[in-house]
C-alpha cells in the first residue's frame, strides 16, 4: 500500500484553490453559453470574465482571508494556463476586495471586505429602497427606524441586524445605517456597531441529524430483524476510532458519512423545511433517487460487517427503514443552534435593532426562525427571513418574486456592492469608507477548553488590549482560542495549537532533565492582535530552566476537532431511551 493512502493528507489551501478553478470555469462556460448569449444580445460575441469579487464570513480571521484571496490569485493563474489561447479570461482580471483590504500597513488605504452579513443587509436595503419604497428614502427611515442618541445626525436611522448561516460558520452583523436628506436618490452611509462569527452552523447541524435520527433508525430497524449486539456493531462501524478497526474500515466509515448518511440527513431537512406531516418512514434506497448512489463497493462491506456480528441473514442495507420524526429532527437542530441564538440576541437587544434579517439555507428552518421568535428580542413583523421575503423583480435569482435558496442574497449584496464601488449603481449609492473599520474579533485570546468551545477566564492568555501573556505545557498539544467579549459562556473560535515542532524535538527533550509543566511567554502584534510567532516565545521548565524554542511551533488550526466529521466519518452514537419519546441518553461503547 502506497504510505499516505489511509488518511486525507492533501492541504486543504490547495482543495480550494482547486474548488475555485471549477468555479470560474463554470462562470466561464455559462457566460459563453448560447443560450445565454441569445438571451442578453451581441450573441455573436464572445465573452471574457473580467472580474471577481470574493465575499468570506464576517468574522473570518486575517490569515484566512489572506489565504482566500491567494487562492483565488493561484486558481486565475491556472485556468489562465488551461485556457491559454481562448482568451476567456481578461488579461487584467481584478480580484475585489483589492490587496489593501487584508494589508497590514497602515499607510495603505483600506477597503472593505465584502463581508457575508453585510452583504445581505445591502440586497434587504437595496429592495426596500428602490423597488418597494420606490426611492422615496426618507419615508423607509421614518417608517423602519427611529431618532437615535449615539448616531452622526439628527434625523431618523435604522440599525439592522443581520444573521448569516451557512454551511460552517454563522455570522453576525449589526449596522446602523443613515441617509442624506438633502440627496435626491437614496445615499447610505453605514456604520458598523458589532460583528461576530461562530464556527456553529449548517454542517453541524447535518451532523446532528445523523446521529439523533438516522443511526438510531438503523439501530432500530436492526434490531427488529432480530439482530444482536447491535449497539457494539453500530459503535465499530460508525463511532471513535478503536484498536481493532483497519484502515480499509475507516476507509468505508468515512464514505459512508459522505455517501449515504448526509443524504439521509439532507432528506430530513427538505423534509421539515416543506411542512411534512408529523413523521413518515423511508428505506435508506429511496433516499438515492435524488442523489448519487453510494460507491466503491461501501453498500457490500456494510452488509458484511452487520450480517457477520449481528447475525441477521438475508440483510439489506438499503431496505432499512428510518423514521424521520419532525419533532425529532428539529431537536436535533435547536440541540445545535440554540447556544449560539442565545448569544446573537442578547446582543441585538443590546443594540436595539430595528430589524433582524435571517440569511443562508438553515435560515428556512423552522425550528431556527422559533428561536429567534421565542426570545422577544423583536416582534416578528421585524424578524425578516429571506427564504420568505419577496424581492421582486430585479432579482437575478428570484421565481416571483420568491428566492427558493436564501444563501444567494449574499452575492446579489456582492454584486450591488461591487457595482457601487465602480460608480455604475445609479439608483442608489452607498458610502462604504465606514465598514472598513471592520477589524478582528481576537480580543481575548486563551487556551480552550476540552470542547474546543470556551475559554475560562483562569486560562486568559492575552486580555482586551494586552500584548504578553503566559500559558502552561504538558506535552501535549494545547489549543488555543479567541473571543471578543470579556464573558467565559461567549462561544470561542480556535485559531492555534501549540505544540511539539515535530518527534524529534519530542525525543530530545524527553532524553533532558527538564520537569512538567513548562510555562511558555508569548507576545502577539499590536498590529495584528491575532497573530502569535514562535520567534516571540520564551520556554522554561518547572525549576525555571530555559528551553530553547527552535522544539516548538504554533501551528495556525481553525478546525475545532482533530478531524473533520466529514474527513473522519466519526460520529457520536445516540439510543433511544423510550420508542414514544425524542429524549435522548449515550450509548455506552463495548
Amino acid at each position: 500500500m502506497l504510505p499516505g493512502a489511509t488518511q486525507s493528507t492533501y492541504a486543504k489551501g490547495s482543495l480550494m484553490t482547486f474548488a475555485l478553478v471549477e468555479i470560474i470555469f463554470q462562470a466561464v462556460s455559462q457566460i459563453n453559453h448560447h443560450q445565454f448569449r441569445k438571451d442578453l444580445g451581441n450573441s455573436s460575441f464572445k465573452r471574457v470574465l473580467k472580474n471577481i469579487v470574493v465575499s468570506c464570513p464576517t468574522a473570518m480571521t486575517i490569515r484566512e482571508q489572506q489565504s482566500l484571496k491567494q487562492a483565488v490569485e493561484d486558481a486565475i493563474t491556472l485556468c489562465n494556463k488551461y485556457l491559454e489561447g481562448y482568451q476567456l479570461l481578461h488579461p487584467y482580471i481584478t480580484v475585489y476586495p483589492q490587496e489593501a483590504a487584508a494589508s497590514l500597513d497602515e499607510e495603505v488605504p483600506k477597503y472593505w471586505r465584502f463581508d457575508e452579513a453585510t452583504c445581505s443587509q445591502i440586497t434587504y436595503l437595496y429592495s426596500e429602497l428602490t423597488d418597494k419604497f420606490l426611492g422615496k428614502h426618507d419615508l423607509f427611515f421614518k417608517y423602519k427606524g427611529k431618532k437615535r442618541a449615539n448616531t452622526s445626525t439628527e434625523k431618523e436611522s435604522i440599525t439592522i441586524a443581520s444573521v448569516d448561516i451557512g454551511g460552517g460558520t454563522t455570522d453576525l452583523m449589526i449596522c446602523n445605517y443613515y441617509t442624506d436628506e438633502n440627496a435626491e436618490i437614496p445615499v447610505l452611509k453605514p456604520t458598523p456597531v458589532f460583528w461576530e462569527g461562530f464556527n456553529i452552523a449548517g454542517d453541524d447541524i447535518i451532523k446532528r441529524i445523523i446521529e439523533y435520527v438516522v443511526l438510531p433508525g438503523i439501530e432500530k430497524y436492526i434490531k427488529s430483524q432480530g439482530g444482536v449486539h447491535v449497539n457494539e456493531t453500530l459503535n465499530y462501524l460508525f463511532g471513535a476510532n478503536q484498536g481493532n478497526q483497519t484502515a480499509a474500515h475507516r476507509i468505508h466509515r468515512r464514505q459512508f458519512a459522505n455517501q449515504v448518511a448526509i443524504y439521509c440527513a439532507y432528506y430530513a431537512v427538505d423534509f421539515v423545511s416543506q411542512q411534512g406531516p408529523a413523521g413518515t418512514t423511508k428505506t435508506i434506497g429511496s433516499v438515492f433517487q435524488h442523489h448519487p448512489k453510494p460507491k466503491n463497493n461501501l453498500i457490500p462491506y456494510l452488509e458484511k460487517v452487520i450480517r457477520e456480528r449481528c447475525k441477521v441473514a438475508d440483510f439489506s442495507f438499503l431496505d432499512i427503514e428510518v423514521t424521520y420524526d419532525v419533532q425529532l429532527i428539529n431537536h436535533a437542530i435547536t440541540d445545535v443552534m440554540k447556544p449560539v441564538t442565545e448569544q446573537l440576541v442578547q446582543l441585538i437587544a443590546l443594540f436595539d435593532c430595528d430589524v433582524l434579517l435571517l440569511s443562508g439555507r438553515p435560515s428556512n428552518l423552522k425550528a431556527v426562525r422559533e428561536l429567534f421568535e421565542k426570545s422577544l428580542v423583536l416582534s416578528p413583523d421585524k424578524i425578516v427571513n429571506f427564504g420568505d421575503y419577496k424581492f421582486g423583480d430585479w432579482y437575478p435569482f428570484a421565481t416571483f418574486g420568491q428566492v427558493k435558496d436564501p444563501k444567494t442574497t449574499v452575492s446579489v449584496g456582492a454584486l450591488i456592492a461591487y457595482l457601487n464601488a465602480i460608480n455604475k449603481l445609479d439608483i442608489l449609492r452607498i458610502d462604504l469608507k465606514n465598514l472598513s473599520n471592520i477589524q478582528s474579533t481576537a480580543d481575548y485570546l486563551g487556551v480552550l477548553d476540552n470542547n474546543y468551545s470556551k475559554i475560562k477566564s483562569d486560562k486568559i492568555i492575552f486580555k482586551k488590549g494586552s500584548y504578553e501573556g503566559t500559558f502552561k505545557f504538558h506535552g501535549v498539544p494545547v489549543p488555543i482560542g479567541m473571543r471578543q467579549l470579556p464573558t467565559d459562556n461567549w462561544i470561542a473560535t480556535p485559531i492555534y495549537v501549540f505544540r511539539f515542532k515535530n518527534d524529534l524535538s519530542k525525543e530530545e527533550l524527553a532524553n533532558e532533565e527538564f520537569e512538567y509543566p513548562f510555562t511558555v511567554t508569548i507576545s502577539r502584534d499590536e498590529d495584528n492582535k491575532e497573530r502569535l510567532s514562535i520567534e516571540d516565545i520564551e520556554v522554561t521548565d518547572k525549576n525555571g530552566e530555559d528551553i530553547d524554542n527552535k522544539h516548538f511551533a504554533f501551528f495556525f488550526k481553525t478546525l475545532p476537532e482533530l478531524e473533520y466529521w466529514k474527513d473522519s466519518g466519526e460520529f457520536l452514537l445516540k439510543k433511544f431511551i423510550d420508542e414514544d419519546s425524542p429524549q435522548l441518553t449515550e450509548a455506552v461503547p463495548s
